[in-house]
């Protein structure tokens, strides 16, 4: 499998591996040898959108190598299965095609992290902000766990298969969330390649065979329609409470998900 039984586990398990890097995920000597790579991007892989996004945004970014990354939030479900078998032939795909090293994935995320930042917006955020699609959020986060990832094994780039096709987020202007997730990473030395969004999308722009799914799917309750207060979100809230949340987890501190947050919307 190129996908360990060890990385199923913590699909299962869903642990708080944000800002640290268990040597069951990457052994150091890994760490090393991906250091070692002079241009090497982290992928953010769904299993959910498509992978004429990605494959375009990797012709365009030409890393020397790929580390493929699967972010989970504790909304998401499916055939973790499946997605191994999605993640190889992805490989192949990008080996093949664009004649790029692909290496082992790496399995992280911070579901507490995820509720924090999204839980807050639903109950108290639609005050200032309006209804509050949760995609916005999720697109957030899952960039914002990939920053220690990308410290720690010396990456300065992400390329994400996010984005397409935008009706799986109802309401949501996915060039919108990817702009702020650019800003986000930007901030942190890390630059968000996404070429899609400034361009007329390829008729091979289709989804891949959707095999996971999020809980929050099909709730078009929560979709955010006014770009004015999307901006708002993301300017005045999320990036800063973000923002704070890596910082504290790139020095090594304990962080408090929840206070933080509520710090940052109670100073609006």
């Amino acid at each position: 499998m190129f996908i360990k039984k060890t990385h199923l586990k913590l699909l299962a398990e869903k642990p708080d591996t944000f800002g640290r890097i268990p040597p069951e995920i990457v052994s150091p000597d890994r760490i090393e040898e991906l250091r070692e790579i002079p241009k090497l991007a982290v992928a953010d892989i769904t299993g959910r959108y498509s992978w004429s996004a990605l494959m375009r945004n990797l012709a365009a970014a030409r890393p020397n190598a790929v580390l493929p990354s699967i972010v989970y939030t504790g909304t998401e479900y499916g055939n973790w299965g499946m997605l191994d078998k999605q993640v190889r032939v992805l490989k192949k795909k990008i080996e093949k095609e664009l004649n790029m090293y692909v290496t082992a994935p790496v399995v992280l995320g911070a579901p507490r992290f995820w509720n924090a930042l999204n839980g807050a917006a639903s109950r108290n955020g639609h005050k200032r902000f309006g209804s509050i699609n949760a995609c916005c959020g999720c697109m957030l986060y899952a960039c914002a766990v990939l920053v220690p990832l990308c410290k720690t094994v010396q990456a300065d780039m992400v390329v994400s298969d996010r984005g397409l096709p935008a009706g799986r987020c109802s309401g949501v202007d996915p060039g919108l969330v990817m702009k702020y997730c650019g800003v986000l990473l930007s901030s942190f030395g890390i630059s968000l390649k996404d070429t899609l969004h400034n361009t007329v999308p390829a008729p091979d722009a289709r989804p891949v065979e959707q095999i996971m799914y999020c809980v929050l799917e099909q709730n078009g309750d929560n979709a955010m329609l006014d770009t004015k207060k999307a901006a708002d979100y993301f300017e005045l809230f999320a990036i800063p409470a973000v923002a704070k949340i890596i910082g504290r987890k790139l020095a090594g501190d304990d962080v408090d998900y929840e206070k933080i947050v509520a710090e940052t919307y109670t100073a609006l």
